[in-house]
């Protein structure tokens, strides 16, 4: 069948996991940035995994792209995801810790 398009390689599934796996990371980080998940306002904890939850979508999403396996464009999105909201959280992050209270 020419046209079937079902995922029946093993190293297309796996492609398919990493993409999904790194696109679902930064709805995780941003539940745990908003205190959703974890409502305990204590950022010497949250930011870590924030940080690691994203870090670890970039290289899933990378990983899936240097090897090849899967959708490319999903593993790209994924990719720009991640990184942009690595940089715009790494920002607030950065303020946050340079605001000075009276």
């Amino acid at each position: 069948m020419p046209y079937d398009c079902g995922v029946t390689r093993p190293a297309s599934k796996l492609g398919l996991l990493f993409g999904l796996t790194s696109i679902l990371l930064p709805g995780l980080a941003a539940l745990i940035f908003f205190e959703i998940l974890r409502p305990f306002h204590d950022n010497n904890i949250d930011q870590p995994i924030v940080l690691v939850a994203l870090s670890l979508g970039a290289v899933l999403s990378a990983l899936a792209l240097a090897l090849r396996k899967g959708a490319i464009i999903f593993n790209v999105l994924a990719l720009l995801l991640n990184v942009a909201a690595l940089i715009v959280i790494g920002l607030i992050f950065w303020s946050l810790s340079h605001i000075k209270l009276m």
